[in-house]
This record gives C-alpha cells, sequence and structure tokens, in this order.
C-alpha cells in the first residue's frame, strides 16, 4: 500500500473521529441543557404527593438562560433623579422617612418615593377625580402626549400601547412596566398621568435606570425551582412559570443587581418570585 492511500486513509479516519466528537459533543449539550421527559414526569410525581401539582410539560424544557445586570446605585441620589423626572426640577426640600423619603417643592408639589421603588404623586387637586373619569372614559392618546413618555423614560417609538392607555379631558393615563432583555421587572408596574407636557400623577413602582454592566448566571432548572418551592411548603396548583428580573439593593457594593428570577403564578392567584440561582423567595 503506497503513503499516498494510508495517507488519504488517516485524514478520512481523523475526520470521521473529529465528526463522531462533534456529535457527542452536540448530544452532551442536548441533554445536560434540557430535561427529559422522564425527568420531568418523575419530578411531578413526587411534587404531587407533597400537595404541589405541576404539569411535567412545564418542567421537561431546554433550560433558562439570562445573564445577570447591575447598575451603579445610590439611595440619595436615586431620589433626587426621580424627584426631579416628576416635578421637572430639583425638588426644594427631602425629608426621611421610615420606608422612603418625600421631596417637595415651593409651589406645593410633594412626590413619596419608597426604597421598595414605590411611587406616589399627584400635582394638583383634580388630578386623582380625573382618573377616575378616565377608567370609563373612551380618548385616544395623543401623539405628543407619547412622544414625551417615551423621551421622558427612554422608551423604544411606538411601545406603549393604546390598551395601556386612559383619558379624561386633558390628561392622558398610561400604565407601564418595566423589561430588560425582553424579560420583565418582577413587580414594577406605574401608573403615570401627563398633562401639557408635564407628569402629573405617578402611582405603584417603577425602577428609573438602566443596566450598565453584566454577568454569566448559572440558572437552575424548573425541577430544582419547583422542588424549592416543595421545601419551602408550598401547596397548589402551578398555572405558569416566567423568567424575570428582581431587584437586589447590594448596599456594599453601590450596585442594584437584576437578578434573573422565576415569576410562579398558581390558580388561586398567588405569585412567588423564587431566585433562579439561590432559589430564594422574594
Amino acid at each position: 500500500m503506497s503513503w499516498k492511500t494510508v495517507k488519504n486513509l488517516l485524514i478520512l479516519l481523523l475526520i470521521a473521529v473529529n465528526i463522531l466528537l462533534a456529535v457527542f459533543a452536540f448530544d452532551y449539550y442536548t441533554d445536560s441543557n434540557f430535561t427529559s421527559a422522564d425527568t420531568a414526569a418523575g419530578a411531578a410525581k413526587i411534587l404531587e404527593k407533597s400537595g404541589l401539582y405541576v404539569e411535567s410539560g412545564m418542567l421537561s424544557v431546554k433550560n433558562d438562560t439570562a445573564p445577570a445586570l447591575y447598575t451603579s446605585y445610590d439611595r440619595e441620589t436615586y431620589v433626587c433623579l426621580v424627584a426631579h423626572l416628576l416635578f421637572g426640577k430639583e425638588p426644594d426640600g427631602i425629608y426621611m422617612l421610615p420606608h422612603g423619603v418625600r421631596a417637595e417643592t415651593l409651589d406645593g408639589k410633594t412626590a413619596y418615593i419608597g426604597y421598595d421603588m414605590s411611587v406616589e404623586y399627584t400635582a394638583g387637586e383634580n388630578i386623582s377625580s380625573a382618573l377616575e373619569n378616565a377608567k370609563s372614559a373612551d380618548g385616544e392618546m395623543t401623539k405628543a402626549a407619547r412622544e414625551f413618555l417615551e423621551e421622558k423614560f427612554a422608551l423604544a417609538e411606538g411601545s406603549i400601547k393604546e390598551s395601556d392607555c386612559k383619558v379624561s379631558g386633558d390628561c392622558t393615563f398610561v400604565t407601564l412596566g418595566r423589561a430588560e432583555r425582553g424579560l420583565k421587572l418582577y413587580g414594577m408596574e406605574c401608573t403615570f398621568g401627563v398633562r401639557d407636557g408635564e407628569i402629573v400623577y405617578a402611582c405603584g413602582k417603577y425602577f428609573f435606570l438602566t443596566p450598565t454592566g453584566e454577568e454569566n448566571a448559572q440558572l437552575l432548572d424548573r425541577v430544582n425551582i419547583m422542588f424549592s418551592e416543595k421545601e419551602r411548603g408550598v401547596r397548589g396548583t402551578l398555572e405558569s412559570a416566567e423568567l424575570c428580573y428582581t431587584l437586589y439593593e447590594n448596599a456594599d457594593s453601590g450596585l442594584m443587581l437584576f437578578i434573573p428570577s422565576y415569576a410562579l403564578t398558581y390558580r388561586d392567584g398567588t405569585v412567588h418570585a423564587v431566585n433562579g440561582v439561590s432559589k430564594k423567595l422574594y
């Protein structure tokens, strides 16, 4: 047998080995990132014995992935930023409260800003009644109001849906949620009122900063998440499991963390937010 023939055979053998290794690597990657139907069915039976009912199909899925996000965060600086956004100028006074602050202006505007990202603000005596009227009124959001909100909250053009809007007279009320990388920020939803290019109302929870960095996060699969619920003594029927972000203030590092988590909704309406890395319940 000539050396040329041997060389060709060795090359073909090397190619075959590489293909085989690629197949093995693909199979391993697929298996390690996907919960099999058998594993999911077995887990569902164990959970059922403790009174926690989960369709196995909700567990037999590809493992979720999302990076952990973060941004610099200082409470005092953040409160001033929110107050400035609401008032349209720097607050004239800030007063500490047990769970947040009260910001005021000399012309009588007052906003309550909680450390849990809650916001309460009404500029004018008739705003609350306008909101009540808007709940049953028909009206379309003006282009000016839409553009003002999109610019004020750094939103993509067209991201505010008409269904989130209520109009009463010259006041437009829009309910906004928060999302990053296509994932909702758990518990962040706030109704804002706009009139004549000014925010006149805010009620709900909203985080106004955006992430400036990210880190890799190794998320637990849904089986592990549900077993953590079992260990906490949770009982009921799971309706949905949605990947989301939860906020966590790390005062030592001066960061607000966006932690990949699961929003678990049960048939009785209960919703649990579970850290996708540590299984901690928020």
